[in-house]
């Protein structure tokens, strides 16, 4: 509990030799973590597989999909308490301080939300089908992998997206791509967990999608494994755009909450400087592009 405890900690202060090492210990973590979400769910959704008749890429497709959409729906929840009247939240303590400035409007959470489900429902099953198609994804329905090889391929994700997010989020933050493509999801200066998918169609496919998706790609991944991974990083994501910090939780405290990366991923909305990856901040240590 200790050690997952402080796996969630910052590396400010610490030797390069120490960012390192929590950093190792994050990954190992959070690849663990997820693993044995697998070991619960890869049975049922496999035998759910089996049984029907639905071509693998659709079922791919609308696992995916109701993934995505459940979770993208609970980031109602937290919207709710910041929509509450002052003072009358019962998860204040947890939130992460806004000016007046940085707190989006109403009509603007609003639009974003409705532009964000058109292109779910439109785009994304038919981008979700076309995916599987041509990639060496594998079936629901096929032999589910064991314990260790859900590990092993839950860590490269995990790693893969961290350092794909890093150089095309700083790429993103050059002068020229800033203002055409990224500026679009800094609109968001204090941000929500909606606010997270919100972004120009070349970062969603460059910044988002690729880092994502690459690693799957790269260890050919079952697609319950997939399922899982898709998750953990959507949660991730959720959580450290939501505007609150859930680390002094009893969950947090277990290492299964996001809290220092919501503090970490939060900085940079409302600074527009630095913490440029996700997850792992080795790759902002290593270029000194950290902030506390």
């Amino acid at each position: 509990v200790s050690v997952l405890y402080w796996a969630n900690m910052t590396t400010k202060g610490t030797t390069l030799a120490g960012a390192f090492f929590w950093n190792t210990v994050y990954l190992v973590r959070g690849s663990f973590l997820a693993a044995c979400l697998y070991t619960l769910v890869g049975t049922p959704i496999r035998g759910l597989a089996v049984s029907s008749t639905v071509p693998p890429a659709c079922q791919f497709a609308v696992a995916a999909m109701v993934v995505h959409e459940t979770l993208f729906a609970l980031n109602g929840y937290l919207l709710y308490h910041d929509w509450m009247p002052a003072g009358a939240s019962s998860l204040l303590a947890y939130k992460i301080p806004r000016k007046p400035h940085q707190v989006p409007s109403r009509q603007m959470v609003t639009s974003a939300i409705r532009r964000m489900l058109i292109s779910h429902f439109t785009l994304q099953p038919i981008g979700l089908y076309f995916f599987f198609q041509h990639t060496p994804i594998r079936p629901l329905s096929d032999e589910l992998p064991d314990f260790a090889t859900a590990c092993w391929h839950l860590a490269v994700c995990q790693f893969t997206e961290s350092l794909l997010f890093f150089l095309s989020h700083s790429a993103l933050h050059t002068p020229a791509l800033y203002k055409a493509v990224h500026k679009k999801h800094h609109e968001f200066i204090g941000p929500n967990g909606f606010a997270a998918e919100y972004a120009h169609p070349l970062e969603q496919i460059l910044g988002n999608y690729l880092p994502v998706l690459l690693g799957p790609v790269l260890v050919q991944a079952h697609s319950v494994v997939f399922l899982v991974w898709l998750a953990w990083r959507l949660v991730a994501t959720y959580e450290r755009h939501s505007g609150y910090c859930f680390k002094e939780t009893f969950l947090g405290k277990l290492g299964l909450m996001h809290g220092t990366g919501a503090l970490y991923h939060d900085l940079h909305h409302t600074q527009n400087n630095g913490n440029f990856g996700s997850g792992l901040d080795i790759f902002d240590v290593l270029a000194g592009t950290r902030v506390y």
